[in-house]
C-alpha cells in the first residue's frame, strides 16, 4: 500500500524565515508559431554542479490572465531546484483544451533542452496554483493521452519522470463545480464558462474531459495538496473530491487543509507551508 497523509487543519502564522531567490530567468520561445505569447522561463540554482531537479510551474489567473513571471515558489531555487515557468494561451485566445496543449508542449520542448541547461528531466515536478493548480494536475495525471487532434505526437514519448504534483488550491471537478457553484461554473462570462466555452452543466464531455480528479489512474506521481478552508472562489470540496479519487486509488497524497486562509496569497508559500512543500519535493526525489 503506497503511504498516504491527511493533515488536519493547520493555524498558519504569517511569518517567513524564506530568503528570497534573486534570479533573473532566461527566456525562451517554445512555440511562438501557434501563439506569440508562448514562452517559457528558465530559473537555474547558482553554482551548478551537477543536473537540477526541475519545478514546472503553472501561473493562476482564472485562465484569463496572469503570466509566467508570477512564480510563487522562487524561493526553491535556492534550495538548488530549477524552476521552468511556462505560458499558455488564455481563455480569450482560445478554449480548453488548448492550455493543455501548450503546456504539453512546453514540458516536451523542456525535455528537448534540458541537457543544454543542465536540467534533470527524471526529476521533474509539476506545481501550479489555482487555474494553474487545475492546469498542473490535469497535465500530470494524463500524460498518456490525448486531448486534441492539434497534438501530433503523444507526450510520453521522451523519456522523463514526474515525480509529483503539488496543487494550491485549483479546481478538480467542474461537474461538481456546476452543482456547488453554478455562479462560477455555468453563468455566461464567469471564469469557466470562459474557458470550456460554455456552461459547464451543458458542456458536460468537456467538463469531464478537464476535471483532473475524474482522470486519476492507479499509476499516477504522488500529490501534495494546499487549499484555503475560507475559500469562496474555489470552494474546497475541489481538493477534497482529488484527494478523494487519490485515496480511492490508493495514491501517495497529502492534503493541508488551512485553518485561516482563503483564496491565494503569501501565507501559502511561506513558513510552515514553504517546509512541507521542501520536505515533499525532497522526499520524491529518493522514491
Amino acid at each position: 500500500m503506497k503511504p498516504h497523509k491527511l493533515i488536519p487543519l493547520l493555524i498558519i502564522i504569517a511569518a517567513s524565515n524564506v530568503i528570497k531567490a534573486e534570479v533573473e530567468p532566461i527566456t525562451i520561445p517554445y512555440a511562438e508559431d501557434i501563439h506569440p505569447r508562448l514562452k517559457m522561463d528558465i530559473y537555474q540554482p547558482e553554482n551548478i554542479q551537477e543536473s537540477a531537479p526541475v519545478i514546472f510551474w503553472i501561473h493562476g489567473g482564472g485562465w484569463s490572465g496572469g503570466g509566467k513571471r508570477d512564480v510563487k515558489i522562487l524561493d526553491v531555487v535556492g534550495k538548488g531546484y530549477a524552476v521552468v515557468s511556462a505560458n499558455y494561451r488564455l481563455s480569450q485566445h482560445a478554449k480548453f483544451p488548448a492550455q493543455i496543449d501548450d503546456l504539453r508542449l512546453a514540458l516536451r520542448f523542456l525535455l528537448e533542452i534540458a541537457p543544454e541547461y543542465n536540467l534533470d528531466k527524471n526529476k521533474i515536478f509539476i506545481v501550479g496554483e489555482s487555474a494553474g493548480g487545475q492546469l498542473a494536475v490535469l497535465l500530470g495525471v494524463t500524460l498518456d493521452q490525448l486531448f486534441s487532434d492539434d497534438e501530433m505526437e503523444s507526450s510520453n514519448e521522451a523519456e522523463f519522470t514526474v515525480r509529483g504534483i503539488v496543487n494550491y488550491y485549483g479546481a478538480s471537478d467542474f461537474v461538481l463545480r456546476s452543482i456547488t457553484q453554478p455562479h462560477r461554473a455555468n453563468e455566461k462570462g464567469s471564469v469557466v464558462y470562459n474557458y470550456l466555452g460554455g456552461p459547464a452543466n451543458e458542456l458536460t464531455e468537456k467538463a469531464v474531459m478537464a476535471s483532473p480528479a475524474l482522470h486519476v489512474s492507479p499509476d499516477d506521481p504522488p500529490l501534495l495538496i494546499f487549499h484555503g478552508v475560507k475559500d469562496n472562489t474555489v470552494l474546497i470540496d475541489q481538493s477534497q473530491r482529488l484527494f478523494q479519487a487519490y485515496l480511492d486509488r490508493d495514491l501517495n497524497v497529502e492534503f493541508h487543509a488551512l485553518d485561516r486562509l482563503g483564496h491565494g496569497g503569501k501565507d501559502f508559500y511561506q513558513g510552515l507551508n514553504f517546509e512541507l512543500l521542501l520536505k515533499f519535493l525532497a522526499q520524491n526525489l529518493e522514491n
